[in-house]
């Protein structure tokens, strides 16, 4: 595989097209490692962002803040679980247990729900907490920018409207219901056609902001180059992930037996901590496949030390 190097020591490794495949195929794998903690950990980001939206537009902002820096938590702990070097790439992986990796079953593995590795990677790091912090930011802008071009509050805003000027005693039908909620659904659509692109090119981010303390500029330039240079990848990896959710999201409908839009069915709200959990999981498998950075392939030695005195 070439490579390139950049004047922060990150090489990129060109990868075929296939390994968009097998990144998902690996998130299945890491997630399969450690299921109780990861799925844990993903529930607690998904009630952290609810939370904050009761809140309102200071709510939405904090959700903004505070997400990425459990986000990169989470990375942390999957960081533990397979730490870059643990093993070859995802095309040549075998099922066996990854070098350096703490199997399943054993004392470390018991230890990655960890509070000191979930945060250690921030303990006296400022400049680490601000890029994330930034990147956080960055995210808004593209959101607010997304749901502005789609006229998704529009949309939303109308909805309302419509359902308030009907009778109280009035209970909407199915055909009713389908036709207020699809505008609202289109733009929602419109918004991921905006949004994923932009969140594909910030694919690396998280990682190297808050792993490896680079400012938010070159995370975010750095991350564009990753993923330029193995734009065929992902292009494979985001029709993978896009036939994921759509799987997920049928299969859920049928099992809810309601009318409900594949993805406002009642379980597949419920699924949506595995959903997540899967995609951290590959963007994580999509790291250690296609990225080195010198200087920071280990785990930090005050978290090695205690996961090797577990």
């Amino acid at each position: 595989m070439a490579g390139q190097t950049t004047s922060s020591g990150i090489q990129v490794h060109r990868v075929p097209a296939s390994h968009g495949w097998y990144w998902l195929k690996r998130g299945f794998g890491l997630l399969g490692r450690a299921p109780l903690p990861l799925l844990l950990l993903m529930l607690m980001l998904i009630t952290a962002s609810n939370l904050f939206g009761i809140l309102g537009i200071l709510g939405l902002v904090l959700a903004k803040l505070v997400v990425p820096v459990l986000l990169v938590g989470y990375l942390a702990i999957l960081r533990q679980l397979a730490p870059p070097g643990s093993g070859t790439p995802v095309a040549a992986q075998s099922t066996a247990t990854p070098q350096g990796a703490p199997a399943p079953g054993s004392r470390a593995f018991t230890q990655i729900f960890n509070a000191r590795v979930f945060f250690g990677w921030a303990q006296g790091n400022r400049r680490a907490l601000l890029a994330v912090a930034q990147l956080g930011l960055l995210s808004l802008a593209i959101d607010t920018g997304a749901a502005w071009l789609s006229g998704y509050q529009d949309a939303v805003a109308a909805m309302f409207e419509t359902l308030s000027q009907m009778p109280a005693s009035k209970v909407p039908d199915a055909e009713a219901m389908s036709n207020l909620i699809m505008p609202v659904f289109q733009s929602m659509m419109t918004m991921a056609v905006i949004t994923v692109p932009c969140y594909l090119l910030l694919w690396y981010a998280p990682i190297f902001a808050g792993l490896h303390g680079l400012p938010l500029l070159k995370s975010v330039v750095f991350s564009a180059v990753a993923v330029g240079r193995n734009a065929l990848a992902f292009v494979c990896h985001a029709l993978c992930l896009l036939v994921f959710l759509i799987s997920v999201a049928l299969v859920t409908q049928v099992l809810s037996g309601t009318p409900a839009l594949p993805f406002a069915s009642p379980i597949f709200l419920l699924v949506l901590p595995v959903v997540f959990s899967v995609i951290a999981c590959a963007l994580w498998a999509c790291y250690l496949d296609t990225v080195e950075v010198a200087g920071h392939g280990s785990i930090p030695p005050q978290l090695r030390d205690e996961t090797d005195r577990g």
